[in-house]
């Protein structure tokens, strides 16, 4: 079993200050790679009440069995 890691990106909404909602919107090998599509995407034109955030995510990839 191995452990990977990607960066997402999420653009989080405020409903309101106590409830935000999440949406990924891509994955990246970096943080950097992931930062600079953040950059890419609104820049200063971010909308009220949401912005843009790189996650890293870790998992377990099992290796698949060859029957």
């Amino acid at each position: 079993m191995t452990t990977t890691a990607v960066w997402v990106l999420l653009i989080v909404t405020a409903i309101n200050r106590y409830d935000f909602t999440l949406q990924p919107v891509a994955e990246y090998p970096t943080m950097a790679e992931c930062y600079v599509a953040s950059t890419m995407l609104f820049w200063e034109d971010v909308p009220m009440n949401q912005e843009l955030l790189c996650m890293r995510i870790g998992g377990h990839d099992e290796k698949q069995s060859e029957d």
